[in-house]
This record gives structure tokens, sequence and C-alpha cells, in this order.
């Protein structure tokens, strides 16, 4: 056999092994993810606001056909809302206390912290479709930031507390203040997912969490988030 045929043959079998390897999917590892979504509970009450938003990277070992584990590690934030707490009346009553306080205080409060997740994920017909469930451990600390205005009286009555050159007031002095507390907590996510493109996948993903405020304590919350994903 020449040198030639040899060669030919060669390339051939070179080619006909990569053509088949390109024809093959290649295997999903793992992904970069965002997610937006909404929560509720006493959580949600807390923070005056219902949105969270969330970025994390996945990894994926597959165990046999059609089924995975995943571990992903990400940030999450709450955001929070403004609650006014007290106000300053136009005018007040004489309480024979010296010094008497009145604050006009509003306080905003958010959440933000780490997290990971042990989840389950199997595929189901078509492939493209998959379900997932599994574990959520988070470190969350909660911040509550609290302005305003504080109103300093010797107790007498005034009958307009915006007149500052009332010699019944003492003092008046700026509220600026954030107290933060950190909480761990563990929660269940479960939730559903689609690939399309080879390369892009959508979630729907529901979950429980926790996080402890300074002045509320532990509270409790669920949440529904859509997530998008670009794997590799």
């Amino acid at each position: 056999m020449s040198k030639c045929m040899l060669r030919n043959g060669f390339l051939m079998t070179v080619l006909s092994v990569g053509s088949t390897l390109a024809a093959q999917e290649s295997p999903y590892l793992g992904a970069m993810k965002i997610g937006i979504g909404s929560l509720s509970g006493d959580a949600q009450k807390v923070l005056d606001s219902g949105g969270t938003f969330s970025f994390s990277v996945e990894a994926a070992y597959p165990l046999k056909d059609r089924a995975a584990l995943v571990g992903s590690l990400g940030f999450r934030q709450y955001s929070g809302g403004n609650r006014l707490l007290s106000f300053i009346p136009v005018s007040v009553t004489a309480t024979g206390v010296n010094p008497t306080i009145y604050e006009t205080r509003n306080r905003r409060t958010e959440a933000s912290g780490l997290e990971f997740s042990g989840l389950f994920r199997f595929e189901i017909l078509p492939k493209e479709f998959y379900v997932q469930g599994g574990l959520r451990l988070s470190s969350t600390k909660a911040a509550e930031t609290d302005t305003g205005t504080q109103l300093v009286t010797n107790g007498n009555a005034i009958a307009n507390t915006g007149t500052l050159s009332n010699p019944n007031i003492l003092a008046v002095n700026t509220i600026a203040s954030k107290a933060e507390k950190k909480a761990l907590g563990v929660g269940l996510v479960a939730g559903a997912g689609y690939r399309f493109l080879n390369r892009y996948a959508v979630e729907l993903n529901l979950f429980t969490t926790k996080f402890e405020t300074p002045s509320t304590g532990s509270k409790n919350g669920l949440a529904g988030e859509v997530s998008f994903s670009f794997q590799f």
C-alpha cells in the first residue's frame, strides 16, 4: 500500500471522527446566572418592598442519564422601602418634663448577602426541560438606616414647632444612624427550567428565605424568581 493511500485513509478517519464529535452536543458543566423576583411573607412586610435580585455561578456534576447534582454560589440583594416611624406635630402640649423629645424619623430597611445552593436536577422529555430541588444556605445582613429630625424642648407647650426661635425649643438635631445584623438561614428551593440554543436557559424557582433585622428580629419569607443563565 502506497504512502499516499495511507495518508488519505488517515485524513478520512480524522475527518470522520471530528465530524462525529462536532455533531454531538457538548455536555453542560456550569453556568452564570442572573435572576429577578418578588418576596412575600413577614420578610416582605419588614422591608416594605417585594423585590429581589441575584447573581450566581453554578457547576453541575452528572450522575447518570438525565440526572445531575448542581452547586451554586451567589449574591442576593433584597430591595427595601421607606417607612415613616414618627413625625413632629405642628403644636405640642405641655408635658412638664425637661427635656421632652419629638422626632420625625424615617427608616429604610434593606438586606443582602451570600448564598450557597445544593440541588438535584433531573431532565424530562424532551431533554431541554428539567426540574430541580434542594437546599440553600444563606448568610444575610439586614441594615436599617434612619434619617430625620429630632426636636428637643423644655416640656412647655409650643403652638408652632416650626418656629425655631421659640425659647421652649432647646435644640434641633439631625437623625442619621445605621444598624446592621447578620443571620444564617437554611431554606428550600424548587423549580423548573428550559434550555435553548444549547447555551442558554430560563428558570422559574420558588425558595424560602430568612433574615434578621436589628429592631424586629428574625423574619421568614417565600420568594419566586425568574432567572436567565449562560451555560458553559
